[in-house]
């Protein structure tokens, strides 16, 4: 949009929005890339670039087609502005020196500044709505239908691009749903957003676009959905193959094989006596600072989770009841909230009608997903005021699955004077442990937080024994590298056939014919008709050249004709007129002798017409008036076929007749 030649001022605003987010989207780029604690730093841009985005595109709706409050226009970007450069430096501020934390279901870097992001994301929301209001007021004061309909179209695109992955994103540091869902729809609807602003743009602009840039846009936009849901299924399987061949390593392991070289330590577990001993360690591993080792105390009531759960599954059906109730005699007091719990779901109505081992463990589901979601939420709160922050958490929650599990922690925490910061929210924690089968993975942390591993549990029942292996992280981190990579490679080929091979393609085959096209019409609109379009290939362009050389070529053959006409009209009319007059002059020499004949003929037919009544009694006239009237030689006549005679007749004897009185009138003409 930048390099459109003498485009409006909307059509920069638009460009610039574009250009922010890119900086914005580049942050999510590098979170997920690089597996350092400076990534965190990819904060910068996802918080200091998204509101310029927002208000960029705000000016647009401001500007578009027009401006027409050009006062409001300005004291807006300069306020926006202003508000977004305070915001950004405050965050900069805030964050400077805060502890960095990793999150493994995002598997990404941040900073442990909950309040100012909060305050940030808040900001974001503001400008969101700002455009919102400002894009249905725009639509609703601007008269041209074309305009309105753009303005609606970018508006909905927006909200599509925006509203659908914010909810999911807050959903998502909750835990509610899992981080890769937020990422595949915030690539996925940020692909339809901008595609759908580029097309509604590229259509209702009165800048000049060119034909190529929708082609190659729709086909981009085209492939990038496709692949965006091929590169989702194929790291969903990575992740997958990634699972089940370090459990192989660890199960071979558990049973007597060799260790896999590459597990980072075996850690086993008895239950009974709530004791454990780390079997093996890898060599980078057991030589590393304490610091970067895993305190495995924080663990154990998982180990003891693990170890329930998979003695619930070996209970007979039957007994349900009996078993559970006798399991859950011998629990820690850490796992009070799903002792709780679990005892009021045997005394409900739901278990009672359905006293089966899949509702029990449908029901430990549903307490898992919850705890899991509001242990991640007072992980978020800062560790130096994780007392006070908790027990209001605990005391606003309206949760009643979480009650058991609140009040607990509430009591940990009020008991625990002696622990302050991480060390209190580890303990309170285990109140919050998962209770979850084995050969689930589980994130471990080593103590100062910075070094990562992912674990697996074994349950060996007849020993009562959790094994956990552990794998190191950037080793996790290479394996699905290799699948990134590939998708890298291909979607940079791709990026480079729809944007370098494919104009290059088109421009033989669709580009330079239609600029021919377009030049040869351009030349006959200044009065060119000498252009002849070349046609290059009989397709549907070619045919529309040919039918285009056709139509100059009769145009220019009609001209000629005219030309020629313009040319040659005073004699062209000469001699019309010296031909119509020796015509004229023949119709009046044979007006002539036919006005003779017609004169000569009414001669003859006067002595036919005879009024011989010599009635002394009866006196008789004519009066003749005939059809035909003609002059000849100055004599005026009349002719048709009318005729009139009189007499006298007698009937009788030669001595004795009356006279009697004879007239007729004839018609020859009807």
């Amino acid at each position: 949009m930048l390099q459109i030649k003498q485009k409006s001022k909307s059509t920069i605003d638009l460009g610039i929005a574009f250009f922010w987010f890119m900086f914005f989207y580049l942050g999510y780029f590098i979170a997920a890339a690089i597996y350092t604690p400076a990534a965190a730093n990819h904060r910068f841009l996802t918080a200091g670039f998204i509101l310029p985005g927002f208000l960029q595109i705000t000016q647009w709706v401001l500007r578009y087609p027009e401006n027409t409050h050009p006062r409001f226009q300005k004291v807006l970007l300069w306020t926006q502005w202003a508000v977004a450069i305070v915001i950004t430096g405050a965050f900069y501020v805030k964050t400077r020196g805060v502890v960095i934390k990793f999150w493994p279901n995002g598997h990404y870097f941040d900073f442990d500044a909950e309040t100012i992001s909060k305050i940030v994301a808040i900001f974001i929301m503001v400008y969101l709505f700002i455009f919102i209001f400002t894009s249905i007021w725009k639509a609703v004061i601007i008269k041209n239908k074309r305009s309105r309909y753009a303005i609606i179209g970018v508006l909905i695109s927006i909200i599509i691009g925006a509203m659908v992955p914010s909810i999911l994103n807050t959903m998502s540091r909750d835990g509610s749903v899992d981080r890769s869902l937020y990422l595949n729809s915030l690539v996925l609807m940020s692909i339809i957003a901008f595609f759908g602003i580029t097309i509604i743009f590229m259509n209702t602009t009165d800048d000049k676009t060119t034909f190529m840039a929708k082609i190659v846009g729709i086909s981009m936009v085209t492939f990038l959905i496709l692949f965006q849901g091929m590169a989702a299924i194929s790291m969903e399987d990575r992740e997958n193959e990634y699972d089940q061949i370090q459990l192989q390593y660890l199960i071979r392991a558990v049973e007597g094989g060799a260790i896999e070289p590459n597990m980072a330590y075996l850690y086993v577990h008895n239950t009974k006596s709530n004791t454990g001993e780390l079997k093996y360690s890898h060599k980078n591993y057991f030589d590393s600072p304490s610091e970067n080792l895993i305190d495995f105390r924080y663990a154990e009531i998982e180990y003891q989770n693990t170890a329930l759960y998979e003695e619930l599954k070996r209970l007979d059906p039957n007994q349900i009841t009996e078993g559970l109730n006798k399991l859950l005699a011998k629990t820690p007091a850490e796992f009070g909230g799903y002792k709780q719990s679990l005892e009021q779901f045997l005394m409900s109505g739901d278990f009672q009608l359905n006293p089966s081992a899949d509702a029990l463990f449908s029901e430990i589901d549903r307490l898992n997903k919850i705890i899991f979601i509001n242990k991640n939420k007072l992980s978020f709160l800062s560790d130096a005021t994780f007392r006070t922050e908790a027990i209001k958490y605990i005391d606003k929650s309206k949760d009643p699955t979480f009650a058991p599990f609140g009040q607990l922690v509430k009591h940990e925490i009020e008991a625990r004077t002696d622990l302050e910061g991480e060390d209190l929210k580890n303990k309170v924690f285990e109140f919050l442990a998962p209770f979850k089968a084995q050969y689930t993975r589980h994130y471990r942390f080593s103590r100062d937080g910075l070094h990562h591993f992912i674990a697996y549990i074994v349950y060996v029942p007849e020993t009562q024994t959790i094994y956990e292996g552990g794998y190191f992280y950037r080793d996790y981190r290479s394996f699905i590298h290799i699948s990134a990579f590939k998708q890298i490679v291909l979607l940079a080929g791709v990026l480079f056939v729809l944007l370098v091979i494919f104009p290059l393609f088109f421009r033989g085959s669709l580009i330079n014919p239609l600029t021919e096209l377009l030049d040869g019409v351009t030349k006959v609109n200044q009065g060119d008709l000498s252009v002849v379009v070349p046609v290059h290939v009989q397709d549907e362009i070619g045919f529309l050249a040919g039918s285009f050389n056709s139509m100059v070529k009769s145009i220019k053959d009609a001209q000629a004709k005219l030309q020629d006409y313009a040319n040659n009209l005073e004699e062209m009319v000469k001699a019309r007129t010296a031909e119509l007059n020796a015509t004229l002059e023949e119709v009046n020499k044979l007006k002539v002798q036919q006005d003779g004949d017609y004169y000569l003929t009414s001669l003859l037919m006067s002595p036919l017409q005879l009024n011989v009544n010599k009635s002394e009694r009866i006196q008789t006239n004519f009066k003749i008036v005939q059809k035909k009237k003609f002059e000849f030689r100055n004599k005026m006549a009349d002719l048709g076929g009318d005729i009139c005679i009189t007499g006298n007749l007698r009937m009788g004897t030669k001595d004795n007749y009356k006279r009697y009185l004879v007239a007729m009138n004839g018609d020859a003409m009807g």
